[in-house]
């Protein structure tokens, strides 16, 4: 079967532990109904303090709640399906198992990315407006019919409770409760999309800086409740001299007007300039960090110096990023040598980077390393600087390196020609002049030598102790670099006999992962479910092996909770096209060499051809007869 046959894109579900495009749209909708309660809560807590609302009233209300909720509900779940439309396009090519349609998967990225403010608009703009019109509905609006007795202040406290309250509250639940929601969505588009959004996708992205958040938490969190407070208690001090019989004018009203207006004026200018300010101040703070953190990605660390200007969080920031430069400043060197020796496993072209991270560490003319050659017992190195000679080869035990080899301790010669454990030999036949000479031992993890790091004449004088103390150093990032070379090789050597052994077999192996997610599959495998690789690698056993064959997803269920083996004797598989085959088939845990278990391994036997021949000898003879001779 091809890639694009039916049978493979039906074995091609959702990943297991993601959620669908579809889960998640219902999740924001239940992140709605719950700002919804919260600004409820906070409506009615209000309303039931102040309005004055009878028993009566309150009945009349709750009857008519349902229709109002339906009223303003029904075009916000129209509005979130309609904001949230780019995001499920990507989730859902996502959930296909394709990464290759950049423009749905950056598009529902900027989507992700926007779509919690787009949240709160809608609330403060649309659902809060909207809300407060249908509390009026529900009140004035119905009073010729229900004949319930309120009164117009009562009614246009209640929708103004319910816009300079409710609305906020709902909001800001709506907009941190979907940014929270959304989080791990965003990381799996950026992990497709090798965390870089196109170019043309950053014009998109709605910016919300600290100084909007900061405005609307100073004008619809403080200021128009604020407002609205003052106006409802200069009407409620009159009402209540009112229902007295107290006759007031607006002369010995006016000090009563002039404080409430004098506190609310002062408190939302204070509001909104406190806002402004610590805006400011944060953007700068905040701005200082950008700039020396894009010195620092530019590799400009020497001009980076970032000064503590103030007291509070930024001043513990400021203090952390400036040690953490210095030390950068530090290992800026050391990096680019470990660059030189991280990137290659091949240990030619490996020593050969050695060889010139050594040389430019030490400031030294020349450098070397001695490898040891176990079957031969001899030091071998490759020259990249200077030589005609490729390669020199000598015995373990000869000269300052065989020395440095058998010893393990590092050796500091001043004049090399004065020792008498230096070959010249070497030198005779290269024209070169050894002067100094610092060589170290590498070792192993056991703590064996398996070669020598080697430094030629130093350039301004002698080695040093410091010299010394980085030759160590460097010797102990080049075993670790010649083991995992070797190691890397002895891996791949494993895993293609593995791999050999798994293609050779007649059975057919499968193996999952913790998760019970298939990780491998051999040929046999393949050949006996007559499907192909992709349809199961990556996929769930649970279902891979669905509806004919789930007895064998409750074999791996039972395997991976009791950790035994489990086996089923001439058993019925399902494959596509309405075909069975017959089986043989073990359930086995996998177990590390820590006693972990680490998944589960599915062994398939197949005996369709042993069940036909024996079910056509069973014509001529006896059961029994067929199975012996089977």
């Amino acid at each position: 079967m091809g890639p694009g046959s039916p049978s493979d894109s039906n074995l091609r579900p959702p990943p297991v532990a993601r959620e669908s495009a579809r889960k998640l749209f219902w999740r924001l909708v239940l992140l709605y109904n719950y700002g919804t309660l919260a600004a409820v809560a906070v409506t009615f807590s209000l309303v039931a303090l102040g309005l004055e609302l009878t028993w009566h009233q309150w009945t009349l209300f709750f009857i008519q709640v349902p229709f109002a909720v339906a009223i303003y509900t029904i075009p916000d779940i129209w509005l979130i399906g309609r904001h949230y439309q780019p995001l499920r396009a990507g989730l859902e090519v996502l959930d296909r198992g394709e990464t290759d349609d950049i423009e749905k998967l950056s598009n529902a990225l900027v989507r992700a990315l926007n779509l919690p403010f787009l949240s709160a608009m809608r609330v403060t703009f649309f659902h809060g407006p909207l809300a407060s019109l249908v509390v009026l509905g529900a009140t004035l609006g119905t009073e010729p019919l229900f004949q319930g007795g309120y009164t117009e202040w009562q009614a246009y406290s209640f929708a103004a409770t319910a816009l300079f309250f409710a609305s906020p509250t709902h909001a800001i639940f709506e907009y941190f409760a979907v940014n929270r929601e959304l989080l791990p969505h965003i990381h799996r588009l950026n992990s497709v999309l090798g965390n870089k959004l196109p170019t043309e996708q950053h014009e998109k992205l709605i910016a919300v800086p600290i100084r909007s958040k900061l405005l609307y938490l100073a004008i619809f969190v403080t200021s128009m409740p604020l407002v609205f407070f003052g106006l409802t208690m200069v009407f409620k001090v009159e009402r209540m001299f009112a229902q007295r019989g107290i006759e007031t004018s607006v002369a010995e009203m006016t000090p009563l007007y002039a404080w409430v207006i004098g506190i609310v004026v002062v408190c939302v200018a204070g509001s909104v300039v406190m806002s402004l300010l610590t805006a400011n101040e944060v953007s700068r703070s905040a701005q200082r960090l950008i700039l020396a953190m894009r010195q620092v990605e530019a590799g400009d660390l020497d001009t980076v110096r970032l000064d503590v200007i103030s007291a509070d969080e930024y001043a513990n920031i400021t203090q952390g990023f400036q040690h953490m430069v210095e030390a950068l400043r530090e290992e800026q060197h050391i990096l680019a040598i470990s660059q030189e020796l991280s990137g290659e496993l091949q240990l030619d072209f490996l020593i050969a980077r050695v060889m010139r991270a050594a040389t430019e560490l030490l400031n030294a003319e020349r450098s070397s390393v001695f490898v040891h050659e176990a079957r031969s017992n001899t030091l071998f190195s490759l020259f990249a600087e200077g030589d005609q000679v490729r390669e020199i080869r000598i015995r373990s035990t000869q000269g300052i390196a065989g020395a440095v080899f058998q010893s393990g301790r590092l050796e500091n010669i001043v004049d090399a020609y004065l020792d008498p454990r230096f070959d010249q030999s070497i030198d005779n036949n290269t024209g070169y002049r050894t002067r100094s000479i610092l060589c170290a031992p590498i070792s192993n993890k056991a703590g064996g030598s398996i070669g020598v790091a080697q430094v030629l004449n130093k350039k301004n004088g002698t080695f040093t102790a410091k010299d010394e103390a980085r030759l160590r150093a460097f010797s102990a990032q080049i075993a670790v670099c010649l083991e995992n070379a070797r190691l890397f090789d002895d891996v791949l050597n494993i895993k293609n006999y593995n791999d050999s052994i798994l293609k050779s077999v007649s059975n057919g192996i499968i193996t999952l992962d913790v998760d019970n997610v298939i990780v491998t599959a051999n040929n046999a495998a393949v050949r006996i479910l007559s499907t192909n690789r992709n349809a199961l690698i990556g996929q769930s056993g649970d279902y891979v092996f669905r509806a004919d064959n789930s007895w064998v997803a409750e074999s791996l269920e039972k395997t991976r909770a009791t950790s035994q083996s489990s086996l089923a004797i001439d058993a019925e598989i399902a494959i596509d096209g309405g075909v069975t085959a017959t089986v043989n088939l073990t359930t086995a845990p996998l177990i590390d060499g820590n006693e972990k278990n680490i998944g589960s391994m599915i062994v398939l036997e197949d005996i369709t051809r042993e069940k036909r021949v024996r079910s056509t000898m069973a014509r001529y003879m006896s059961q029994e007869v067929a199975d012996q001779l089977i």
